[in-house]
């Protein structure tokens, strides 16, 4: 039920801020920024607005810090919806530094690093809405992000777990359930993570 909590704490945050509403933080985003949608520079497309969260954790007995960051990118292709309404997609960079400050994971995320498990809608249609740190699923063999997938401006969406072993490995499932249980996986992505 944590994750199950943590998680549509994190998606609520994220649509609630998409609609230019600002959204109550919970423990895990309480200085993320508002992430409202805003005319970018190339006219007439909506993008979401850059967002930091930088916090530490406890992970095998030593202190690791990570900052996630959101940043639209015009550079990706661009998602139009029904109504014509033209949305940038974001890219999201994670990186995760040990007790000694050395950088243990660092990727930069984008929509494309999911589409296997999307459907062709979400794909055309979706953006890389955000990520997470999921404190509840942190465990001895790997740290947790939560990440998803949504159509601009509603609250449908693809979740997924991005899993980071403890020797930087990097391993996507997508999530298919909200219970207590952990996520059925689907094929996993596996990628370096430095």
């Amino acid at each position: 039920m944590k994750y199950l909590s943590l998680f549509l704490s994190v998606v609520s945050c994220l649509v609630l801020g998409a609609c230019g509403k600002d959204p109550k933080p919970s423990s895990e985003l309480a200085n993320a920024q508002p992430q409202g949608l805003e005319q970018s520079s190339i006219k007439g497309v909506q993008q979401m607005q850059a967002m930091a969260h930088h916090d530490t954790t406890t992970w095998k007995g030593s202190l690791y810090r990570y900052a996630i960051d959101r940043k639209p990118d015009t550079t990706l292709p661009l998602v139009t919806d029904d109504g014509g309404a033209r949305y940038a997609d974001n890219r999201v960079e994670i990186i995760v530094n040990d007790a000694q400050g050395g950088v243990f994971f660092r990727h930069t995320f984008t929509k494309a690093e999911f589409e296997p498990y999307l459907s062709n809608d979400f794909r055309s249609y979706g953006v890389l809405e955000g990520m997470a740190f999921d404190v509840d699923r942190i465990s001895d063999t790997a740290l947790h992000f939560a990440a998803s997938i949504c159509y601009p401006q509603t609250d449908l969406f693809v979740a997924f777990d991005v899993s980071v072993s403890a020797t930087g490995k990097m391993i996507i499932t997508k999530s298919t359930s909200y219970s207590d249980a952990a996520p059925v996986p689907s094929e996993a992505s596996e990628a370096d993570g430095v």
